[in-house]
């Protein structure tokens, strides 16, 4: 298997195991503190892409995706 794919198989599970202990563990929009004065986690929803851009366009997101993977296999 190619390490890029290890790689990027092993940080998505990291990614969702986080989410699933903040959605578990963490009440909505409730944080808990980390390291004092630099990191925190906040549990709130990104219904959008990054920092909820283009929030109420789930179809233009799925059509770029879908367009992106396209391209990354070609």
């Amino acid at each position: 298997m190619n390490v890029i794919v290890i790689i990027s198989m092993l940080v998505f599970g990291v990614d969702q195991g986080i989410k699933a202990l903040v959605f578990s563990f963490l009440p909505y929009q409730r944080g808990q503190v980390m390291i004092p004065h630099f990191f925190e986690l906040l549990h709130v929803h990104n219904f959008g892409a990054a920092w909820n851009l283009f929030s109420g366009n789930r179809l233009f997101l799925i059509i770029v995706t879908f367009f992106f993977l396209g391209m990354i296999y070609y």
